[in-house]
């Protein structure tokens, strides 16, 4: 797993909004509703804050042929909202009340596109929360980011099968692929070198599940190919 520590300060002395910055000046996108509305305006994401943010094994599932993981929090400090600025008045979303939404990243002209999904934390009930899609496909790849004080930010990364479950990414590439079928084409050469490493990085995961998918819907249509024939 991939740790990306910075630390930023969201509050300055004296501010009273539960927002560090203007409206003004949050990122142009879009909300789709849990209730079906879509609403445009400007966009903050307020990043939940936990005193703990830990990997930890699975060990309760007795199955030896898949790595299971899960992620242990511990005391939360500040629950993660969106923020809404339409037609001058702001709103605020918790994420059981959003499926989905999206901004355009304007340092660099990227949209970022988020969903909100269901998900349970060791020792916690189930909820719903914020994950950015980073790779769609047959297995999804999912990031989320949260505050740890007082180190700053953390990054940690998930990912969902066809059947909608939310997986935390292990720590290494090569239990990442134990959820990966064997007969499937990722035992290509990048994936055979990414088995040797111990450490996750975000671009190396996003190459993982983009070879993992193509490979998926290539074989896909070579079967219905056939099945025409």
């Amino acid at each position: 797993m991939f740790f990306c520590f910075l630390f930023v300060p969201l509050f300055s002395s004296g501010f009273s909004l539960p927002y560090p910055l203007e409206p003004e000046e949050w990122m142009e996108g879009f909300v789709k509703l849990a209730n079906g509305e879509v609403v445009s305006g400007k966009l903050y994401l307020e990043y939940e804050s936990v005193a703990k943010h830990v990997l930890v094994k699975d060990q309760r599932s007795g199955n030896k042929s898949r790595a299971e993981y899960g992620i242990y929090r511990g005391r939360r400090f500040q629950q993660e909202k969106l923020y809404l600025y339409h037609d001058g008045k702001v709103s605020a979303f918790k994420a059981e009340e959003v499926a989905s939404f999206y901004f355009l990243n304007e340092e660099n002209q990227v949209f970022a596109f988020y969903i909100s999904l269901p998900f349970t934390f060791e020792n916690e009930k189930p909820g719903f929360f914020f994950f950015q899609l980073l790779e769609e496909g047959p297995m999804s790849l999912f990031k989320r980011t949260v505050g740890m004080p007082p180190f700053g930010m953390a990054e940690t990364y998930y990912f969902a099968t066809e059947k909608n479950e939310v997986i935390p990414c292990p720590y290494s590439i090569k239990e990442v692929l134990a959820f990966m079928p064997e007969n499937s084409a990722t035992a290509s050469k990048q994936s055979i070198w990414l088995r040797m490493m111990h450490t996750i990085y975000e671009d190396d995961l996003l190459n993982l599940f983009r070879e993992y998918n193509d490979s998926l819907l290539t074989e896909n249509s070579l079967e219905l190919d056939v099945q025409h024939q």
